[in-house]
Order: C-alpha cells, then sequence, then structure tokens
C-alpha cells in the first residue's frame, strides 16, 4: 500500500497499477478473495483511463482467479478471455502464459474439451518458443486436462516432460500444479498409494508458499486416493477439511466435490441421513 501511495503522489499511474494488481495477489494468498478482487480491478480500472494494455492486463489477473474460487466460472472464463487479448496486444507473455493456460483448463472442466484442449496446446507451444521459464505452467495444465479426457499414455508424457525443467523463476504455481496432475495421474492409472503419497508429502508446495486456494486441491486428492485404497474412514478427514478449507476463505469451487464425496462414503456406511444431507450441501452451491 505504500508503494501506491508513493506512485500515486508522483503521479506515475503505469506503477500505481501495477501495484494495485501486485497486492491483489497478496491478498489472494491470505484468503481474502474480495479484496484481491477489488485490488485487481482498481489495476485494471487505470489501466484503462491511461490507455495501457499491459496493466489491462496485469488488473485482471487475480479477478479471474476469484472468479473461478467462487464458482462463477462464466465472468472468469471472460477475465481471462479479455486478459490474454489484452497481454497478447501488450507482448505480455506471463499474462498469455499463466491466465492463458488456466482458461484452457477451465473450458475443459466446463464442458468444452476440444476448445480447452486446443488453448492449451496454443499456449504450451508459446511458452515452448517465447518463454520457457514459464513453459511448466501450460505442460502441467495439459497434462491435467488430458487426464481427464483418458489420454492418459500423453499425459504420462506431457507430463514427464514438464518434470523435466526443474525449477523456474518468478513463479509460485507451476510446482503445485505440477505436483496435482502427477497425482490425479496416479490416480488415473489405479495407481492410489502414489496418488496418497503425492497428496501427502507434495502438499508442502502449497502451504509453503503461502497458497491457501490451492491446499484444498490435496485435500481432494488425498480423499479421492484413500476411498480408492478402500479406507473409507480415513477418506473423512481431507474431504471435511477441504470443506472447512472452502468455506473459511469463500470458495465454492470444489465444495460439490469434497460434499459428493462424503455422501458417497455415508452411502458406503449406509447412513442414509448424512448421505442426504451431504448430497444437499452439494445441490445448494
Amino acid at each position: 500500500t505504500e508503494s501506491i501511495a508513493l506512485f500515486r503522489k508522483v503521479r506515475n499511474r503505469p506503477l500505481e497499477a501495477d501495484s494495485h494488481s501486485t497486492l491483489a495477489f497478496i491478498h489472494m494468498y491470505r484468503g481474502d478473495l474480495d479484496k484481491a478482487a477489488a485490488s485487481g480491478m482498481e489495476g485494471h480500472r487505470i489501466g484503462v483511463e491511461i490507455g495501457n494494455e499491459w496493466a489491462q492486463a496485469y488488473g485482471l489477473f487475480t479477478p479471474g482467479y476469484v472468479h473461478y474460487e467462487k464458482g462463477d466460472w462464466g465472468a472468469a472464463l471472460d477475465a481471462w478471455e479479455a486478459m490474454v487479448g489484452h497481454a497478447a496486444t501488450a507482448g505480455f507473455f506471463a499474462g498469455q502464459t499463466g491466465p492463458g493456460s488456466d482458461l484452457g483448463y477451465l473450458y475443459v472442466i466446463s464442458g468444452d474439451e476440444e476448445r480447452g484442449l486446443a488453448r492449451l496446446e496454443t499456449v504450451t507451444e508459446l511458452a515452448l518458443t517465447k518463454f520457457k521459464d514459464w513453459r511448466t505452467w501450460p505442460m502441467a495444465q495439459l497434462g491435467r486436462a488430458l487426464v481427464l479426457r483418458g489420454d492418459l499414455a500423453r499425459a504420462r508424457t506431457i507430463l514427464d516432460e514438464a518434470a523435466q525443467h526443474g525449477r523456474v523463476r518468478g513463479n509460485l504455481y507451476m510446482p503445485v500444479l505440477l505436483a496435482l496432475g502427477k497425482g490425479e495421474l496416479a490416480l488415473a492409472e489405479g495407481r492410489a498409494a502414489d496418488a496418497l503419497r503425492v497428496a501427502r508429502e507434495e502438499r508442502r508446495l502449497a502451504t509453503d508458499r503461502g497458497l491457501r486456494q490451492l491446499e484444498k486441491d490435496f485435500d481432494l486428492l488425498e480423499g479421492d486416493a484413500l476411498r480408492a485404497l478402500g479406507d473409507l474412514e480415513g477418506a473423512r478427514v481431507p474431504l471435511a477439511r477441504g470443506v472447512e478449507a472452502s468455506r473459511a476463505i469463500g470458495s465454492i469451487r470444489l465444495l460439490w466435490r469434497f460434499h459428493g464425496g462424503l455422501a458417497a462414503i455415508a452411502d458406503a456406511r449406509r447412513d442414509v441421513t448424512e448421505a442426504r444431507r451431504e448430497r444437499e450441501e452439494a445441490a445448494a452451491i
């Protein structure tokens, strides 16, 4: 906030916008989604006022994630489409690569598989040729999308290649997305014990980076792995933890899956009342 005041005082509007957009990330890491969206949109607003395409793109970076977490996927798609357009005009490769990757993945999980995969292939090619430091981001999301499609052989090839790139610079998300991809692939291949190991051991990649919005993805992976291993009582713990973690930051992105998993466990225990309650919770989202 001090930098915002300083740049406003000296009338440096581009850096004032940049500071608002950077602050948006801090709010998101802390789990304050409303402040994250407001700060990002202020950066975007300044970018529009001064005609700065880079600032307009950067300002939409975080609001897209807020919409995604809150379950307003149409708004997330619109925000990221607009961001990618501004980023392409400005030559802002990080904007094209990061949210561009998540845009493709969101299309896939929203049901528009072909559009999403085409986007991910395009972004992967961009990263491999022009922004190699961030190539793991689109490759991880492409691998995860291929797992969902059932193309496990190609998913493994993509994820293995992404893992060979080692450390990346200037990004907190890529190791987390890659870990989730490896765990989801293991689960899809019937290697539930490997998926459980990823969920428990690599959760720290989100926790240590303060990425509260991504910790619950490891809760879901752990719960699904334990269910696949037949440990239904054990699976209740991470699934319930995921519900609480989601509610703590006002995120509904994975709530229906947590409640669905808990309902399935209640069914297996023949607890009709609990199963009904969990399904009602899921239906209310």
